[in-house]
């Protein structure tokens, strides 16, 4: 390592610190970092760069086991570190990465450049980076925990607005782009199997109701017939 103040790890920004220890600048076999030091270069490498924990002990010359150490800690000592309000600008940071991402793949989906099915591929993952947003609001408590409940209110919505017919002739659609496309995925199968059932559900519960106002009719006359 070479001599004078300006040199020492403890004087360096982190990234120099990783740089100078991957050219050699810095011999880990002759003097370890210091444990300030190692837990920055952890903190960088696990969270800036996702380097795997093997790597990282690799590159700080370290254990695995120590590895692990210092990113428990790192993890009490970030969290240590968050105030109320911080946590706030964290979640509205995490919420904007989502929104830019969910933007970019829909844009990909719309695109007029790509197959069919790269794109919906991209609505997909679109739909997905939804999922996920709405899953840690939940988890930190920023939006309600009951995402069965919505579900099932927003279908309960689209029987409202679709008749028996309308989803009939959907589901026909439906069935003949995924023949066109080549899709016999058990998934798509299973999909189309339910949306069958429920729509055989659905005009089920309408001759039923047409069958009890019938009966409800002319109880007399009805009467008179079974005479």
């Amino acid at each position: 390592m070479p001599d004078g103040k300006d040199s020492q790890p403890a004087a360096m920004p982190v990234l120099k610190i990783l740089n100078q220890i991957r050219t050699g600048e810095i011999n880990l076999e002759e003097a370890p970092l210091p444990k300030d030091i190692r837990l920055e270069c952890v903190e960088h490498l696990w969270i800036t760069e996702a380097q795997p924990v093997a790597t990282i002990a690799g590159i700080l010359n370290v254990s695995e086991k120590t590895i692990r150490r210092d990113q428990d800690e790192i993890r009490e000592r970030n969290q240590a570190r968050l105030s109320p309000e911080e946590s706030l600008k964290l979640v509205s940071e995490l919420m904007t990465k989502f929104n830019s991402t969910h933007e970019n793949l829909m844009r990909l989906a719309r695109g007029k450049e790509g197959s069919v099915q790269e794109k919906a591929q991209s609505g997909y993952y679109a739909y997905k980076a939804i999922e996920g947003q709405i899953e840690i609001l939940q988890k930190l408590g920023y939006a309600p925990n009951k995402p069965m409940t919505i579900e099932a209110d927003i279908y309960h919505h689209q029987e409202e607005d679709m008749t028996v017919d309308q989803l009939k002739a959907e589901l026909a659609e439906i069935e003949k782009l995924a023949e066109s496309k080549g899709r016999k995925d058990p998934e798509i199968i299973r999909l189309i199997e339910t949306a069958k059932h429920q729509i055989a559900l659905a005009e089920a519960k309408d001759t039923l109701v047409d069958l009890r106002n019938n009966l409800s009719q002319n109880p007399e006359s009805s009467g008179e017939q079974g005479k």
